[in-house]
């Protein structure tokens, strides 16, 4: 406490923790270590060794770091292995400078069983602000919070993000690439709960080509353990049972107190995965190396022409570096079903340029506070809705920094619970956690919160109703009759930048570009930006914010294409007719078909269709539950071989049931969709093996989940072939899913309940049991 630590060659504190499972038992892990730093300045480390050296280095679990300051090192400040770390009122400024794959603060997980750490109510100033180049040989990232290798099972909130300002050069030649430049980066780790922090970024287009896409958003997700693997075994991820990963969590017991009454959420994960390449576990919820149960809600991005502050951007996203043949389901979870993304904030009123904040850091850190606090409050929810950014005192913020919490000796001593620094005068401090509901609000403006060991992680918001697809905006076709240019409209309300001159001098620069009035060039200068179609071959209609075309096989990217009517007319000649057209930051993407809209979002698209063709809804519709423990599982009617047959007008584009009983493809019946949402084993049971053969009896259900009793595993090609060799070893309950079979001999409850290519078979008369 109330320590200098200046000028070393490489780490400044290391704390470490060396008890054991043989005296301590299986919770040793949870024990707190009662560590902590505090009121203390951490200066001008890793001044010698740049590997890896931070200022601080934690390991164990339960270490308080609080109301320190780490400031001006090429390394991150706080490395972090081990859980429950509570990371509070700290200020980081300028450190991390000069380095990559890095942050302020950087994890490195071990398992998942690295959990409950808290990031809270911390002030980062211009952390990784660097003239040097990124190496293309390295993860070229930079971010305040850097969650790598899956970590994640935390909470970041109330913090305040100050990252305006960008050095790093334009990429000088291909041995060097464009950084990534976020607040918060998560590579490939579960359950992260995001909320109430607020982001003043760089402008977009102000990093001189630095920047990956010239824009920053506030959280990038890469779900590395499943998009990375080099390997197709143990469900595409090369993490197989008997990985360390695993041993970890079955050695820890994690499905049994203490641990699953500290972290209930650890019991749903499987830690004895399939070895085989027959299934994707990014797809299963049940995978803790996949990125799932991921929550960024009510935060805020500050400043204008920041289009991504106030983002969560998804692998899959057009605006993420990963999107490039990225498929969700197989490489990725499903976005809808495991990111909750909703009430961020964008506050472009209030404006904050680099000289102003370069005057600020000047005049010292009493002013770099109180800029942090001006930050925090353009964050906060705006009555009467109060439906998008914080609530008043979220970030807490006069509590940040060095000698500016009088419980700092206490909680040292005696545990975070033994002293509340919310009742100190003029503190505002909204509570700790999430409205139990996950919305957004203003909040009570006086209220006090004591401060407890563990913090609640958010629940998202439950929808009252469930969709089945969700609708695509009504907006109107735009044709050659009523496509012109907005001779009013004016970039950033600067009069020398329109339409005619300003756009049509350089399209390719000038129409990606978001200006006033929330409408990229492209929207407000069609002409000039060559959407409008020319002549009577440019048959097609266009639309803006309706999302793209469903990603399939067929899809392919053509080059050199300047503008949205060439890529429509490069399309439409390709020799195979593919008259569905994306156009977006200058790529072209051609499709034969549109069997429904994906990515539906304000992001510069322009989206060509064959002129009078009708939208379809959106792909995927978010699966939610009912606030209810139990919710009773779909009873379709019982399937038997009499009426179970192929429907002869189902259709994937040119794909139909006779085309996959003949080429006898088990991928087509487990994986894919057709135009009207179902898989081909809902639609072609006879084509996909599903109808019962012979004297067999059973029936069949898709998207209702699977019996959760004692299992074991069959190998089998079709769920006709499944239930069979269920039958042999006296189980009446069967699962098929990706070409692997699973037997169970009770069905107490349901598991896993989502439409995600499972065939479910049960005898007949058999009543499906509720949720588990």
């Amino acid at each position: 406490q109330n320590c200098t630590f200046e000028g070393s060659g490489g780490s400044s504190i290391q704390m470490m923790d060396d008890r054991d499972m043989d005296s301590n038992g299986y919770g040793y892990a949870l024990m707190e270590s009662g560590h902590s730093v505090t009121d203390s300045l951490v200066s001008d480390f890793s001044s010698t060794c740049r590997h890896y050296s931070e200022g601080v280095h934690l390991s164990g679990y339960g270490t308080i770091v609080t109301n320190n300051h780490f400031r001006s090192s090429n390394m991150a400040a706080i490395d972090v292995v081990g859980g429950g770390f509570k990371i509070l009122h700290n200020v980081f400024s300028h450190v991390s400078d000069g380095s990559y794959d890095d942050g302020a603060i950087h994890w490195v997980a071990e398992s998942p069983m690295e959990r409950g750490t808290e990031v809270a109510y911390n002030v980062f100033f211009r952390n990784g602000v660097t003239a040097e180049p990124c190496n293309a040989e390295t993860s070229c990232v930079q971010s305040d919070v850097y969650m790598d290798d899956m970590a994640g099972a935390m909470t970041i909130h109330g913090n305040i993000f100050l990252k305006d300002k960008v050095l790093q050069p334009k990429p000088p030649s291909k041995k060097f690439a464009k950084i990534n430049w976020i607040a918060v980066f998560v590579n490939g780790g579960a359950d992260v709960s995001i909320y109430e922090n607020s982001f003043l970024g760089p402008e977009d287009d102000s990093a001189d080509g630095a920047i990956y896409g010239d824009a920053s958003p506030l959280y990038a997700q890469t779900s590395g353990g499943t998009l990375w693997s080099d390997d197709d075994k143990c469900g595409h991820t090369e993490l197989c049972a008997s990985s360390d990963f695993y041993k970890t969590m079955r050695r820890f017991k994690y499905d049994q107190p203490p641990w699953s009454e500290a972290f209930p959420d650890v019991v749903k994960y499987n830690a004895k995965p399939s070895g085989s390449s027959n299934y994707y576990c990014a797809a299963e919820s049940s995978c803790p190396v996949a990125a799932w149960n991921q929550t960024v809600t009510c935060n805020a991005g500050i400043g204008p022409n920041r289009s991504l502050s106030n983002r969560a951007l998804w692998p899959t996203d057009d605006e993420s570096f990963l999107n490039d043949g990225v498929v969700e389901g197989e490489d990725v979870p499903r976005r809808s079903a495991a990111l909750t993304e909703h009430g961020n904030l964008l506050n472009t009123d209030k404006v904050w340029t680099v000289a102003d904040v370069d005057a600020i850091e000047v005049s010292g850190m009493g002013a770099v506070l109180s800029l942090a606090e001006q930050v925090a409050r353009a964050g906060e929810a705006v009555p009467p809705s109060c439906d998008e950014g914080s609530r008043a005192g979220s970030a807490r913020s006069k509590l940040a920094g060095r000698h500016k919490n009088s419980c700092t000796i206490d909680w040292a001593r005696d545990g975070m619970s033994s002293c509340d620094p919310c009742t100190e005068p003029d503190v505002q401090c909204a509570p700790r956690d999430m409205p139990s509901d996950g919305s957004c609000s203003c909040g009570d403006l006086n209220p006090t919160s004591p401060v407890t060991s563990v913090p609640t992680p958010p629940v998202p918001a439950v929808p009252s109703a469930v969709p089945t697809k969700s609708p695509v905006p009504t907006i109107p076709p735009v044709t050659s009759v009523v496509c012109e240019d907005d001779d009013e409209w004016k970039f950033k309300k600067n009069k020398k930048q329109n339409c005619a001159k300003w756009a049509a001098n350089n399209p390719t620069k000038q129409c990606v570009k978001k200006g006033s009035g929330d409408m990229y060039t492209n929207e407000a200068c069609p002409e000039s930006c060559g959407v409008c179609p020319q002549n009577s071959d440019d048959a097609y209609d266009y639309y803006y914010r309706v999302g793209k075309c469903e990603k399939e096989s067929s899809k392919k990217e053509i080059k050199n294409i300047d503008d949205a009517r060439g890529c429509w007319q490069a399309c439409d000649k390709s020799g195979d007719k593919r008259q569905y057209a994306e156009f977006i930051k200058n790529r072209c993407f051609c499709q034969k078909s549109c069997p429904c809209m994906t990515s539906v979002a304000n992001n510069g698209r322009v989206t060509l269709v064959p002129r009078g063709f009708d939208l379809p809804a959106s792909c995927d519709a978010p699966t939610v539950s009912s606030p209810t423990t139990q919710e009773p599982s779909p009873a379709p009617s019982p399937v038997t071989g009499g009426d179970c047959k192929d429907d002869p007008n189902w259709k994937k584009g040119t794909i139909t049931c006779n085309w996959v009983a003949t080429n006898k493809s088990p991928a087509w019946c487990n994986k894919q969709r057709g135009a009207d949402g179902r898989y081909v084993s809902e639609a072609c049971p006879e084509a996909c093996g599903v109808c019962p053969s012979g004297d067999q009896s059973y029936t069949y259900y898709s998207g209702v989940g699977y019996c959760n009793g004692d299992e074991s595993e069959q190998e089998a090609n079709s769920p006709s072939e499944c239930w069979e060799k269920c039958q042999t070893v006296n189980s009446d309950y069967v699962e098929y899913f990706n070409k692997v079979c699973y037997c169970q001999k009770t069905c107490p409850c349901m598991g896993d309940v989502n439409n995600n290519g499972r065939i479910t078979l049960t005898p007949v008369g058999f009543e499906l049991p509720s949720k588990c």
